[in-house]
């Protein structure tokens, strides 16, 4: 018991740093009018830029600072907002939208605190490979169609990152955060690989559980699959191995809670 203590005070340690982190290098914190605090951008005016793209298959997204949305509209295209100062670097090749950090500030220092939102008409959630990675941010993917995805990889060194919608099938998603929550719903993929250091973990799957061989691990937390649930002891690893159906599901988290069900 006195591990666990530990273990949940050093979390509650790096928690706390991860959020002044966060406002450090995003923006600021304000108090409003009424007495609670809000989060605003550094400085006083931002920057606004929205582009329609043509069509596009696959999506290659790496940034840095930023939080980054994929979502249904009107057209593809792209949007960001954050901060006055340079955008990020965006450009169809081979059918594939690559978003890269682009150019840097008059300081020397990219941008930071930003969010890109990039947006798919409906009919056209049949993608290829889509990677999403930012440093510092939260990712999320969220189709209002059912979406098919070959390969998905999401990324966040300090960030959650979500899938939500209808539905998302593929044959392989990886997500991994060093800090932040990972939360998959409607999902169906032939191998889930889901990794955080401190964070919880929930897979909402679209098809049944008997279709997958499940191997979750927390050191500390609980593990709930289907209506069953497996206590972690104190001061150890749980690592348990669930089912034997052809598909996999892996989840690991080193502090924070599994959650899988159909």
């Amino acid at each position: 018991m006195k591990k666990r203590t530990i273990y949940i005070i050093l979390l509650l340690v790096i928690t706390i740093a991860a959020v002044f982190y966060g406002i450090s290098r995003h923006g600021h914190l304000v108090l409003s009018t009424d007495g609670e605090f809000a989060f605003g951008f550094v400085g006083k005016e931002e920057t606004e830029v929205s582009k329609d793209t043509g069509s596009f298959r696959s999506l290659d997204v790496r940034l840095a600072q930023d939080d980054i949305r994929v979502e249904s509209g009107k057209n593809f295209g792209w949007s960001y907002t954050g901060p006055k100062g340079p955008v990020p670097s965006v450009e169809v090749t081979d059918r594939t939208l690559v978003v890269t950090e682009g150019e840097e500030s008059g300081n020397g220092h990219s941008r930071s605190g930003g969010v890109l939102t990039v947006t798919i008409p409906s009919g056209s959630w049949d993608l290829g490979q889509v990677t999403l990675s930012t440093e510092n941010g939260d990712i999320s993917f969220e189709p209002d169609e059912v979406a098919a995805v070959k390969e998905m990889q999401l990324s966040s060194s300090n960030g959650d990152l979500s899938l939500s919608g209808p539905g998302c099938s593929g044959d392989a998603l990886n997500a991994s955060s060093s800090n932040g929550d990972i939360e998959l719903e409607n999902a169906c993929f032939g191998q889930f690989d889901t990794e955080s250091s401190n964070g919880d973990i929930t897979i909402s799957l679209s098809d049944s559980l008997s279709y997958y061989t499940i191997t979750p691990s927390t050191s500390v937390g609980d593990i709930t699959v289907g209506d069953d649930q497996y206590s972690m002891e104190d001061g150890g690893t749980k690592k348990i191995s669930i089912g034997n159906g052809e598909k996999t599901i892996k989840a690991s988290t080193s502090m924070g809670d599994i959650n899988i069900d159909d």
